[in-house]
């Protein structure tokens, strides 16, 4: 079936201009030169002005959290390789930090976030610096510079957190100019139409329903950006000046909720294993006792060792203590139901969560674990392979503890057990 082109914007103006006799001229020349350009050209600000300004801003969180992640690397695995990679993070960030300089934003307010924003990080430099010069960043000072070190990057990166705040003030500010322009923009052109015939007032109406509905939609699409909603998107689907301004919001936005999530995964995943890390753990742990003490139901928590892990770094190198990492994150999720969580406790210890499960099914869980990870060695490089066990401790709630501290402490104690009765075991904390 043949289907006539859509008409262009500019189109659909001369096809008024056509409809009305030579008095609507000035009709035409308002709605052409000024009314069309008021209300469009806010929006296109907002579009580019978001886009360039959130860009460096996004950039930078994301590589401050790389140095958190890297320098955090450096006090729990140390080593050349931790050290360069910490290094390396640095540098990115403050690559970063000169892509988004001061004079890509207007507002002070803005540039005040963003110097607060590199104080933080120079503090964490610094910190940073006396860190990489011990020759073993174990110890508890080093411990408590890197704590130190990691709070001066989290405040960095609210601070960034702050400044896409901003940014969405700065939309809702310029939809309040759109706004105005618009209510001027129609009041101009009703004193026009007002002496107009019928034929020009129909043609007028059509022509302003049309243009109000598309900036409606993308209005709409706008404000529930700033309101937070990162899924909002301008439904137009037509093929012209305005169609072309929603893709640009649309894919903008689209953006912008692709970086909002990779810094979500960021804040919960582990680097190393994709499981969830310690920040993540402590939540769900948090929530899964609530959930379990609301409804009076039953919980286990497995905390999980690698037996001699230490060897494996010292006789292979750090690269190849990762790889047994990955592969043993790999084994324990494929033991596990949809259901439980896992996380990297820290180093080479495992947690894992299981809800609705007491202190019998999760030994038997804790046992098959601890097979599955004896039965068949880590592939190394090279073609080479080595055989590791676990040792692992479990606790019940609330049979073991009431508290996640107490949780964990049990489940601890457990694994401690394990440990000292000769390893390669699951023990139990009612086991003594």
């Amino acid at each position: 079936m043949l289907r006539w082109p859509t008409p262009s914007l500019r189109t659909r103006f001369a096809l008024g201009l056509a409809a009305v006799l030579l008095p609507f001229l000035l009709a035409a020349g308002v709605g052409q030169f000024y009314f069309l350009p008021r209300l469009v050209g806010p929006l296109e600000q907002i579009a580019y002005e978001v886009a360039e300004e959130m860009r460096p801003v996004v950039a930078l969180e994301i590589a401050l959290l790389k140095a958190g992640h890297a320098g955090h690397n450096v006090l729990h695995r140390g080593g050349p390789a931790a050290r360069g990679a910490f290094e390396r993070s640095s540098r990115r960030v403050e690559q970063a930090f000169e892509a988004a300089s001061l004079e890509r934003f207007h507002a002070e307010e803005e540039r005040a976030i963003l110097r607060a924003a590199r104080a933080e990080w120079e503090q964490a430099r610094r910190l940073a610096g006396a860190l990489l010069r011990l020759p073993d960043p174990a110890g508890n000072a080093a411990a408590r510079d890197m704590e130190r070190f990691e709070a001066h990057v989290d405040r960095a990166a609210d601070l960034l957190g702050q400044m896409q705040q901003q940014f969405s003030r700065e939309i809702g500010e310029e939809q309040v100019k759109a706004q105005a322009a618009k209510r001027q923009a129609m009041l101009l052109t009703a004193v026009v139409l007002g002496v107009a015939l019928v034929i020009a007032l129909t043609a007028g109406v059509l022509l302003g329903s049309y243009v109000l509905g598309s900036v409606g939609a993308l209005r709409r699409a706008a404000r529930g950006l700033e309101e937070g909603d990162l899924a909002a998107r301008a439904a137009l689907d037509k093929m012209d000046e305005l169609g072309e301004l929603a893709g640009a919001f649309n894919a903008m936005a689209e953006k912008i909720e692709t970086h909002q999530r990779a810094l979500e995964e960021l804040a919960i995943r582990d680097g190393l294993t994709g499981l969830a890390n310690r920040r993540e753990f402590d939540r769900r742990l948090k929530e899964e006792l609530e959930r379990s003490r609301r409804y009076s139901h039953p919980f286990s928590l497995l905390m999980l060792d690698l037996d001699h892990f230490k060897g494996v770094n010292d006789s292979y190198g750090h690269p190849a203590g990762d790889e047994v990492l990955r592969a043993l994150a790999a084994r324990i999720r494929e033991q596990v139901r949809p259901v439980d969580q896992v996380a990297r406790y820290g180093g080479e210890e495992f947690a894992v969560i299981q809800p609705e499960t007491g202190g019998a099914g999760a030994l038997a869980l804790a046992e098959r674990l601890r097979a599955a990870i004896a039965a068949v060695p880590f592939a190394l490089d090279a073609g080479r392979s080595i055989g590791l066990t676990a040792s692992i401790g479990v606790a019940s709630f609330p049979r073991d503890g009431e508290t996640e501290r107490d949780l964990v402490a049990a489940a601890d104690h457990a694994l401690y057990g394990a440990k000292q009765s000769g390893r390669n075991r699951a023990r139990r904390r009612s086991e003594g």
